[in-house]
């Protein structure tokens, strides 16, 4: 009998476990939820193509991003190689010395290196804004 209920207990903890792990890949995770303008320190933009860089510390410029990147919903891990396109990397530079490495190919998004699915509308949101400042 005690043999029996640890089977049923590791098998609820067992199914509890698939249950979140599919849960996060179906719902989606926010990794920008929180952030603030505040925090934001400065952005530098790269573009490829057309290869072109640039700063960016105007406070309304910065919010804009900020509130696209809130709106991020990131669902599984995806390999990075094999991505066709143009990139906007945003890098963004925080008040406590972090640096936050954000690179857009819709509909995927790379944080500091690691490439996820995310939806299509957000990340055309971030290009199109991307192609607006570099002009």
């Amino acid at each position: 009998m005690k043999n029996k209920i640890i089977f049923i207990a590791l098998f609820i903890v067992i199914l509890i476990g698939i249950g979140m792990f599919c849960f996060s890949n179906i719902c989606g995770e926010r990794p920008f939820m929180n952030l603030t303008n505040d925090e934001v320190v400065s952005i530098n933009l790269i573009v490829r193509p057309p290869e072109t860089t640039i700063s960016i510390t105007d406070e309304i410029q910065i919010k804009e991003l900020v509130d696209i990147l809130k709106t991020i919903v990131t669902y599984q891990k995806k390999d990075s190689s094999g991505y066709v396109g143009q990139l906007m990397q945003f890098n963004l530079y925080l008040k406590d010395g972090n640096t936050l490495e954000i690179g857009v190919y819709n509909p995927f998004i790379i944080i500091n290196g690691t490439s996820y699915k995310t939806k299509y509308e957000p990340c055309k949101q971030l290009s199109v804004l991307g192609n607006k400042l570099i002009k």
